[in-house]
């Protein structure tokens, strides 16, 4: 770009600019395959990267699972950025957490990241850590690259309005969902860049004054790279054949014989004749024939260039999987088919999670944002679905934009309408397929239709304050939620000394053999009732390294010895097991103690607290001064059970 464009296109640079910022502060809060799927795709890469070839797809044991079955384009890059690197260790990456507990309610980080984090993550030096922190910066990179490709399709299709490009681009750059599919590893978010490129390049062919062969290249080869990206990149064909047809159109309008005989000569008024009626009469004809046989030209240029980049694939797959071109077959075995039919309030409860995973969930879709939050984002969308019908109607009855403009915002409703029928067909298929992300194939046009939603609606000088607003609004989600929704969830429990242990509710200095010593304990609340959630804080401190990832429980035990409720889990709710412990650090650990509905009441209930080894069940033993063996757990103070009424 010169100097006088960078100015022009400032407000681009400065939302890619917070893109590329937000989304590896996404990528650094969030620990590797913490994302539905990205183990498999990074086992994809792998597999190149070592040599091996592409993972088998009909093998349901191979390591990249249903994900074997996918176009090979991001992989095939992402391969060839880890090739260096040795893999070797990456079982050092995908221990799992035996108590992970995929459930949206709950306690935010109770359990909820599924793998045990015991690597550095955040600057890995070398191995399979180095590689997946790579391939999530190439991540980052493709999605900056959908933003930017959103910014241009909005600025050709409306050039003297970049108010509603860098607005259509915010609203792509700052979706919750979308910064975080693009701080991790997955081929979604280059379906979503790939498809981009491609309507830009279809928009470009539409718009230019002379619609050449090399822009009906450059349509066919995006549109090839998308197609070897995700098959779900079909979804991009109607505002191909749209931009075709009428780029076709214009290029034969010109070349018809009355078109060129207007503009060869200027026009006079004649006195109509056999001659000049016969060709006004013909030229129609000629203009049609042109048209056809430019449309079936180009179209036959744009099948070409895709079917050259992509269709070997697609050829591949039929041979392996008999004749399946796509592989979705293997993805359906892989989740299901729906076990009962689709009913009216099964497909409302199916769009209500494609909502809230387009704008904003996380994890492996087991942590929401706040509930208010997603009503404001469901409003935004009812919005640009009256905004979308309103401009529909009104720019095709009464002629608001010029025709290049209509046409390209027709190709454009059909690529959005395309995808959602795409994703339709998924949910209809299969329970629970119902990821936003599935529709990012068209978040460059969704993001479009979002931003020209408010000025449907509104005087045309105040349209580039709410398209602001709506960027700002989002952006300060976008930045909110790595802190507030992300980052809970895994970071680990607080690291203490001995001055930031605080007041204790009870000291007890428990010592475990020699390897942790309970400190002591904090309980705000000595209350608690039937369905309600106690808090307790228990302080340990490491005596030496551990060999063993130990268990730690919590009981509460009613007067007859029940259990009333439990949780066992590794310390910090997962986060830090005791491998990773150091001598002498204070861990401050928090549980929320679910109490079952059925809690007595009124009742008197105490703490037990104990280690264990998971695969023995054998427990660590306490052990008093002297040396003596004094059980196998502690026990201390109580809570009492009441009911709700009784509370405050």
């Amino acid at each position: 770009m010169t100097g006088t464009a960078l100015k022009r296109h400032a407000l681009l640079l400065l939302i890619t600019a917070a893109f590329l910022l937000l989304a590896l502060a996404y990528s650094l809060v969030t620990p590797f395959f913490e994302k539905t799927d990205e183990l498999y795709h990074v086992a994809y890469i792998a597999h190149l990267a070592d040599g091996k070839g592409f993972p088998p797809p009909a093998d349901p044991h191979n390591p990249a699972r249903q994900e074997a079955t996918q176009p090979p384009l991001y992989y095939l890059i992402g391969a060839a950025l880890i090739a260096p690197l040795n893999t070797g260790d990456m079982a050092s990456l995908t221990e799992l957490n035996p108590y992970y507990r995929p459930i949206w309610d709950g306690v935010y980080g109770d359990n909820r990241n599924r793998y045990l984090h015991k690597v550095n993550e955040l600057l890995p030096r070398g191995g399979a850590a180095l590689a997946v922190r790579l391939l999530r910066c190439w991540s980052i990179a493709l999605g900056a690259v959908a933003v930017v490709a959103t910014y241009g399709i909005a600025y050709t299709l409306f050039p003297g309005r970049r108010w509603l490009a860098a607005g259509a681009a915010a609203i792509c750059a700052f979706n919750p969902r979308f910064l975080y599919v693009s701080s991790t590893v997955n081929n979604d978010v280059m379906v979503a860049a790939t498809c981009a490129l491609t309507g830009l390049a279809a928009l470009c062919l539409m718009r230019a004054p002379r619609p050449r062969a090399r822009h009906v290249i450059a349509v066919g080869v995006a549109l090839g790279a998308a197609l070897l990206s995700k098959v779900s990149a079909v979804v991009v064909l109607p505002v191909v054949l749209v931009a075709l047809l009428y780029a076709a159109h214009k290029a034969a309008l010109r070349h018809s014989p009355l078109t060129s005989s207007l503009r060869a000569k200027p026009r006079t008024l004649r006195p109509r004749n056999d001659n000049a009626a016969a060709v006004a009469h013909e030229a129609p004809a000629s203009g049609v024939r042109a048209w056809v046989r430019l449309g079936l030209r180009w179209s036959g240029i744009v099948v070409l260039c895709a079917a050259v980049i992509s269709g070997w694939w697609f050829a591949r797959n039929a041979l392996l999987l008999e004749g399946d071109l796509t592989g979705t077959a293997v993805h359906v075995q892989k989740w299901g088919r729906r076990a009962t039919p689709l009913t009216l309030q099964g497909l409302r409860l199916e769009l209500q999670g494609l909502e809230e995973s387009y704008w904003a969930v996380f994890g492996l879709n087991s942590i929401p944002i706040d509930r208010w939050i997603n009503l404001i984002l469901f409003g935004l969308d009812r919005l640009a679905v009256l905004g979308a019908v309103v401009l529909a109607i009104v720019q095709f009855t009464r002629w608001r934009q010029e025709r290049e403009v209509q046409v390209g915002l027709l190709g454009l409703g059909l690529w959005v309408l395309a995808s959602l029928a795409s994703v339709g067909y998924w949910i209809y298929l299969m329970q629970g397929v119902n990821l936003g992300r599935l529709l990012y194939p068209a978040i460059a046009p969704l993001s479009l239709l979002i931003a020209l939603a408010p000025g449907q609606f509104l005087p045309h000088r105040w349209q580039p304050a709410a398209s602001g607003v709506l960027g700002v609004g989002l952006f300060a989600l976008a930045v909110a939620c790595p802190w507030v929704y992300i980052r809970p969830n895994y970071a680990p429990p607080p690291i203490l000394d001995q001055a930031q242990v605080g007041p204790l509710t009870g000291r007890l200095d428990a010592d475990f053999q020699g390897q942790v010593v309970l400190l002591g304990y904090h309980l705000p609340e000595r209350e608690t009732w039937p369905g309600g959630r106690l808090p307790v804080t228990l302080y340990y401190q490491a005596m030496v390294p551990f060999g063993i990832d130990y268990t730690v429980f919590v009981h509460l035990v009613d007067a007859e010895g029940e259990i009333v409720t439990q949780q066992d889990t590794y310390p910090g709710m997962g986060r830090y097991p005791t491998t990773v412990w150091k001598p002498g650090q204070i861990i401050a650990d928090t549980f929320y103690l679910a109490m079952p509905e059925w809690a007595p009441v009124p009742g008197t209930s105490t703490f037990e607290v104990g280690f264990y080894d998971r695969e023995t069940q054998l427990r660590l033993l306490v052990v008093g001064e002297g040396g003596q063996v004094t059980g196998d757990s502690v026990w201390f103070d109580q809570v009492q059970i009441v009911t709700p009424a009784e509370t405050g």
